[in-house]
C-alpha cells in the first residue's frame, strides 16, 4: 500500500521520510521495490535496515539501485556498514536526525543491528 502512495501524487501526504527503494536481485536479476524510511541532506541520503532483510545486499560491490522520493526517482549506490562501531556512530546520527525513531527503537520494538548508507 505505502509503495502505490509513493508512486503516486498523493506522496507529499506521507512526508519527506517515506521512500521505494528499488534493486534487482544479484542472483535472480528479478527487480524488488519495497518501503523504506530516509533521511537526506543534499546529495546523500540515509536508510537503516534490519540486517534480516535482504534488499540491501544487492546494493553491495557498487551495484546501483532506485530511490523513488518526492516525487522523483534518482539513480543510488550504497556505503555498506557492517562494522558495529560504523554502525553504532550512523545510528547516533539517524537518531539525532529522527528522535521518533529512536524512542521506538529504545522500546524494544525494532531491534538495530546496522545501518546502510545510500549516496
Amino acid at each position: 500500500m505505502i509503495k502505490t502512495f509513493v508512486f503516486s501524487p498523493l506522496h507529499p501526504l506521507l512526508g519527506e521520510s517515506f521512500a521505494v527503494i528499488t534493486v534487482y536481485g544479484s542472483k535472480t536479476g528479478r527487480r524488488i521495490s519495497t518501503p523504506i524510511n530516509v533521511s537526506h541532506s543534499r546529495e546523500e541520503f540515509t536508510v537503516v535496515s534490519y540486517r534480516t532483510r535482504t534488499w540491501w545486499r544487492n546494493l553491495r560491490e557498487g551495484r546501483a539501485g532506485g530511490l523513488r522520493l518526492g516525487g522523483k526517482t534518482v539513480t543510488v549506490t550504497a556505503k555498506i556498514i557492517d562494522d558495529p562501531e560504523q554502525g553504532r556512530d550512523g545510528l547516533r546520527v539517524y537518531f539525532e536526525r529522527h528522535p521518533g525513531y529512536a524512542e521506538y527503537s529504545r522500546s524494544g520494538r525494532m531491534p538495530w543491528d546496522g545501518s546502510r548508507r545510500t549516496t
